[in-house]
């Protein structure tokens, strides 16, 4: 592929558009071009439209390239829009790879996994809530039903909210679709019960903005009315008006710290399965 004699990485994604695997892509490519290695990225744009045809085309992106050729492969698993695609590439990765794997965000076997500890992070938003603005009733708008990070927020959630001893009713918990197609829709089940709550925790900044819109449009101030907060710090969360209450993800420190994971694994070290990104 590159025929120079250095070390290549891949890296596969999907929604090759969004912010996360941009700034996932820019900080690996930083650190290749620091320590001297190849980079390789695959991706695709995801899952639009109706078409089957459209969908094969964009699974068979992860048909392309020659295994052999790499030294180290990152995969960014939760930004798969496509079941399809994400399980092709975990079965090609069982059959064909022989190099160290690390994989973002998502638990992936016989990978070494780069992971944000979600209680942390979303149950530290939920006790400021709680603690600092004093809300007693939270909804929580988590994302796509059965994705990690969906419901890894969502068990941060229940576990803060019975620590504090605080209901949490049928509707108090939506979910979305990690993406603004959803806030009338969580929105109306929030308020089924008639009343509106405390404050709404979204899974990420996406929702957040949708939620924030979707109550506007009813009349209802954020936040000075209600507390709406998000996930990731992406750019567009801070020239929302209002702009989201958000938790930063170190994304770029993802890119970094995965390379120096497969580092570690080309030395021999023995590297632990899990790996928690603490910067």
């Amino acid at each position: 592929m590159f025929h120079n004699n250095r070390k290549t990485i891949a890296i596969f994604s999907c929604n090759s558009h969004g912010e996360y695997q941009r700034e996932i892509c820019t900080g690996a490519a930083i650190q290749a071009e620091k320590l001297g290695y190849n980079l390789a990225i695959f991706t695709c744009y995801g899952n639009y439209g109706q078409s089957t045809l459209y969908a094969q085309g964009e699974k068979d992106i992860f048909s392309l390239p020659d295994y052999d050729e790499f030294s180290g492969i990152i995969v960014a698993g939760d930004s798969f829009s496509i079941d399809e695609a994400i399980g092709n590439v975990l079965e090609t990765l069982r059959e064909k790879v022989k190099c160290p794997i690390v994989s973002l965000q998502q638990r992936m076997a016989g990978a070494n996994n780069l992971l944000v500890d979600n209680m942390i992070s979303m149950g530290g938003m939920i006790r400021h809530l709680i603690e600092c603005h004093g809300v007693k009733d939270i909804a929580f708008m988590t994302g796509r039903k059965g994705h990690p990070d969906a419901e890894e927020r969502l068990v941060a959630f229940y576990q803060i909210m019975e620590e504090y001893h605080l209901p949490v009713s049928e509707h108090r918990v939506y979910y979305g679709d990690f993406w603004k197609n959803e806030g009338k829709a969580a929105c109306d089940w929030f308020m089924e019960e008639g009343k509106c709550p405390d404050a709404i925790v979204c899974a990420n900044d996406y929702m957040a903005i949708s939620v924030t819109q979707a109550l506007q449009a009813r009349g209802i101030k954020v936040p000075a009315q209600v507390l709406v907060s998000g996930y990731d710090n992406v750019v567009e969360s801070r020239f929302s008006k209002p702009s989201v209450t958000t938790i930063r993800q170190p994304m770029r420190a993802m890119g970094r710290k995965a390379f120096e994971i497969l580092e570690r694994c080309w030395a021999g070290e023995k590297v632990e399965q899990d790996n928690y990104l603490k910067e």
